[in-house]
């Protein structure tokens, strides 16, 4: 579930359009390359942030950091179609029928089984790499570093409706 949150919540933050300490959250309007570049910088963030956590060597991080990103990489992959039909729901949003929310809702669940076995094969080799008490820690990293990330959202948020409020009352100020 947390990989899910946090592609979520990477995906609320490429929807947004302000600044924050991980850089510039790309809009709607920003392209694919610009989009790409942003992501990636995100993961070096999330790498980062556990390579930390887990206190990770240098051998440590060499091996673990591309495996990892290789998971992450395969649960995104597999996350599309569940994308895919929760955004083709929202689009129909009162004209959305029960097979559609079961087509959606069963995606969802194909999904969480699929992550689930991505997340098994992967930490099996995470083993190789990582005391236990390291790979005890992983799951944690990552909710903490998700917490993270929705603060950072829920910050820019709040700075959104802050400013637009500032600009109406310019706006009625002006006139």
């Amino acid at each position: 579930m947390r990989h899910i949150i946090t592609l979520a919540l990477m995906l609320v933050a490429l929807v947004g359009g302000a600044t924050n300490v991980w850089g510039t959250y790309p809009d709607k309007n920003t392209s694919d390359a610009d989009r790409a570049k942003w992501m990636q910088e995100m993961q070096q963030h999330q790498n980062d942030f556990i390579a930390k956590e887990l206190l990770l060597t240098d051998k440590q991080k060499a091996d673990f950091l591309p495996v990892y990103n290789k998971m992450r990489s395969e649960v995104f992959e597999a996350s599309k179609d569940v994308r895919k039909q929760e955004q083709e729901v929202r689009a129909k949003g009162d004209a959305a029928t029960d097979a559609d929310y079961e087509r959606a809702t069963k995606a969802y669940l194909e999904f969480r089984t699929r992550e689930a076995q991505i997340i098994h094969s992967y930490y099996k080799k995470f083993g190789h790499i990582l005391s236990k008490k390291q790979l005890f820690k992983l799951d944690s990293a990552e909710r903490k570093f998700d917490r993270k990330l929705m603060q950072v959202t829920r910050g820019k948020a709040t700075r959104d409706k802050r400013d637009d409020r500032q600009k109406g009352a310019n706006r009625k100020a002006a006139k």
